[in-house]
């Protein structure tokens, strides 16, 4: 047996416990789903990352990446595991649905850290793509023998796979990474880690005894692979989700304090000053204003 290195014994053990992190069963599927106008979907599965393909009709969606995102036939969008979404049918609507926990194939995880770091300057937003051809044939293809195949896993993680590759020969490398942004990492499994968790816990301290990294080694890859520590990040994605909340939400005040962990009315305001200069209520209001002005 080789030898291996006290430095490649260590990465060895790091890289197993990365591996450790992506535990749990795959959860892949399709589902289609047919919107009245007017009528609100809800996202079911933020626990997965989802991909939506509007095949009929036109509407707006709202989330905690981008509030007031119009989308229409043949266009499609990618939700990020963890965050908000909903969205509102400008006219009715044939949604295609695909939802996914994890990126599994190492040939996969090969080519999202390969589109890592190809466009550092680049600041990435929300988008909006058109269909192509190859992709609408597949979509034809799917939902022709949707109803005779929706409760066979095999074929679901089957025709995954196969959408994800079709989405690689069809698309270049820059419209990729434009799709798929906030899971690109030089770590997959790590990112995911993150993104699945950190609405789970309370404090970093938390997160990272999930993660079973010692907090310096945690630190240390987390502004590897964020860039930014770890509690400047988390500050930042909390800041969307209320964002949401404020929007898109009825919730009161006292209920999305506890949700993101502020335990007195000062703190919370004081938090949306920094992020939004105004205060919770003012900011509320503001977007509530901006929704009836923009119509979404």
């Amino acid at each position: 047996m080789p030898h291996l290195s006290e430095h490649s014994h260590s990465e060895h053990i790091k890289q197993s416990k990365l591996q450790s992190l992506a535990n749990g069963e795959p959860n892949v599927g399709f589902q289609q789903h047919y919107l009245k106008e007017g009528e609100i979907y809800h996202s079911m599965h933020k626990h997965c990352n989802q991909i939506f393909l509007l095949l009929e009709g036109s509407l707006v969606v709202n989330s905690s990446e981008a509030l007031g995102k119009t989308v229409r036939k043949g266009e499609f969008f990618f939700i990020p595991i963890s965050a908000d979404m909903s969205c509102r049918a400008l006219s009715p609507c044939n949604m295609l649905l695909l939802f996914f926990n994890q990126i599994q194939q190492t040939c996969e995880k090969a080519y999202f850290r390969e589109l890592w770091g190809l466009y550092p300057q680049e600041e990435w937003h929300f988008q909006v793509i058109t269909m192509r051809r190859p992709l609408l044939r597949f979509i034809h293809d799917l939902t022709t023998h949707f109803r005779q195949l929706v409760d066979v896993p095999t074929y679901q993680h089957i025709k995954y796979e196969e959408f994800l590759y079709l989405l690689r020969l069809t698309y270049t490398k820059k419209e990729m990474v434009a799709l798929f942004h906030p899971i690109i990492g030089k770590s997959i499994d790590f990112r995911r880690f993150v993104l699945e968790n950190y609405l789970k816990v309370k404090n970093i301290s938390e997160l990272v005894k999930l993660s079973g990294l010692k907090r310096k080694t945690f630190d240390r890859q987390f502004s590897d692979e964020f860039e930014i520590p770890p509690y400047q990040w988390v500050l930042k994605q909390k800041a969307k989700h209320i964002r949401y909340a404020l929007s898109e939400t009825n919730d009161q005040m006292q209920e999305i304090m506890k949700k993101y962990g502020f335990i007195i009315a000062p703190h919370f305001t004081r938090f949306c000053k920094d992020y939004f200069n105004c205060t919770p209520l003012e900011l509320r209001k503001r977007l509530r204003m901006e929704k009836i002005q923009t119509h979404y």
